[in-house]
């Protein structure tokens, strides 16, 4: 016996399917943390190469996904000395004895203009990044030249953790300086499971699903149906 496939059971079929997956859940959106307020106030931290008494050489602020990412990029509110600097940018896990570890470096010698306010971007990366949920990160910014004199702006949306190092490496040793409001963001690609249609989503299409194979098989009946004379 062959197998017989009607054209309009197929597409019906495909039909069905295509409106059940269209009720699947949207992916959140793809910003991990944010801390920018789109304002600068020549205030925060100030971040100077080694052995300069004003300021820190290393600065870990702290943050905490409320999902699973994969880190895509971050950016820094920065404002210039009176000379052109760079700055290492790195993310790191954190313990409950304010040590981090290094889980990659996501900015190398990153110019900072002298006498500008802006935001800096850190994405170079050497193998991709998980962020996970309820984990504490550091984003850490260090100085890459001997005196980079920037400032890691304040004037952001609300006080974070942070702490700061006296050398230029991202492995410390750090000291707690309490809570600012540095300017920083991160931002990622959401990891999320297969996606599944959530229960209302498919108590409103179950009706349409049923219409469209109830159309299927008026076709076929009529397709079927003797021809009278």
């Amino acid at each position: 016996m062959k197998l017989r496939i009607n054209r309009a059971w197929m597409a019906c079929a495909i039909l069905t399917f295509l409106l059940l997956l269209g009720g699947s859940s949207p992916l959140s959106a793809d910003t991990v943390f944010s801390n920018l307020s789109g304002s600068f106030c020549n205030c925060g931290e100030i971040i100077q190469g080694a052995g300069e008494p004003d300021g820190a050489v290393s600065v870990a602020v702290e943050f905490t996904p409320s999902g699973n990412f994969t880190f895509t990029e971050a950016e820094l509110g920065i404002e210039g000395g009176v000379s052109v600097g760079s700055l290492n940018v790195y993310l790191e896990t954190i313990s409950s004895t304010g040590t981090g570890t290094v889980i990659g470096q996501i900015g190398s010698d990153i110019s900072v203009p002298a006498d500008t306010q802006e935001y800096i971007t850190a994405d170079s990366l050497t193998a991709p990044i998980t962020l996970s949920e309820g984990v504490s990160y550091w984003l850490v910014a260090t100085a890459a030249t001997a005196d980079p004199g920037v400032f890691w702006e304040g004037e952001g949306t609300e006080a974070v953790p942070y702490d700061y190092s006296l050398t230029d490496s991202p492995d410390g040793p750090w000291s707690a300086a309490g809570d600012d409001t540095l300017q920083f963001a991160i931002d990622g690609t959401p990891v999320t499971p297969t996606p599944t249609p959530e229960p209302g989503t498919l108590t409103e299409l179950i009706p349409t699903a049923i219409g469209v194979l109830g159309l299927g098989w008026w076709t076929e009946q009529r397709r079927l149906k003797p021809v009278s004379r």
